[in-house]
């Protein structure tokens, strides 16, 4: 009833919405916002979100049509060329990806999210140079990302540099004791050890492959999703 009284109302659309997606309701919520964005096209808040909602229920090409139609300082928004990127990683398309997580930073040349999701793509494409270029730039922007350190651990040890990539694991848990990735692989290696004192680290290594391969499993879920009011 409140709908049909004050249909031109944008926030009622954003209301309704909202309670359907603490429900878990993601299509319906999809469905207002639908109604809401085709009477305010200016409001590109309320287009992120139904983005947002058709991502999550799996309507990606919808969701990058979405993003795709904003225009004007929308397209300013780092953010939103992002998660155009987050689309096209779930959709096989790195180039894609590429292209949107640099767009991305020729908006803000030193946005956390466009770095590491580029680096990502590098590093899942077997790019370890790249990758590493991008994760380390994001470490002398914030030295406790935990990701990034994390993520070189692993591109240190699939390079074979078994050594440095202990060393940026610990490093990684110094700076973070509750991060969980790093401290269940430290607990491995240190494991490995403890039952193994007479073995090189190549030896360890191979008694580490399963814990290794647990965290490197992580690389491709940890794209970060940011909107305009953070897709988190």
């Amino acid at each position: 009833a409140l709908q049909r009284e004050s249909p031109g109302t944008a926030g009622i659309y954003c209301d309704f919405a909202m309670l359907h997606i603490r429900n878990g309701a993601w299509m319906r919520a999809a469905l207002e916002l639908k109604k809401g964005c085709r009477l305010y096209p200016g409001d590109y808040e309320m287009h992120s979100e139904l983005a947002r909602c058709l991502h999550r229920v799996g309507r990606l090409e919808e969701a990058l049509e979405v993003l795709r139609s904003m225009k004007g300082d929308a397209l300013g928004n780092p953010a939103v060329h992002v998660n155009m990127g987050n689309i096209h990683i779930r959709l096989g398309r790195s180039v894609g990806a590429i292209r949107a997580f640099r767009r991305a930073l020729e908006l803000k040349d030193e946005y956390i999210p466009a770095l590491f999701n580029l680096a990502t793509v590098y590093h899942q494409a077997g790019s370890l140079d790249f990758a590493e270029q991008y994760y380390r730039k994001i470490l002398t922007l914030d030295s406790r990302h935990a990701w990034s350190m994390y993520n070189l651990a692993l591109l240190y040890y699939e390079s074979g540099d078994y050594a440095t990539a202990v060393r940026m694991l610990k490093r990684c848990h110094d700076e973070n004791p509750s991060f969980q990735q790093a401290m269940r692989n430290l607990r491995f290696i240190n494991l490995a050890r403890v039952c193994f004192p007479n073995e090189g680290p190549e030896e360890i290594k191979s008694r580490n492959e399963h814990a290794w391969w647990i965290g490197a499993a992580s690389i491709g879920i940890v794209v970060i999703f940011s909107i305009v009011k953070g897709w988190f």
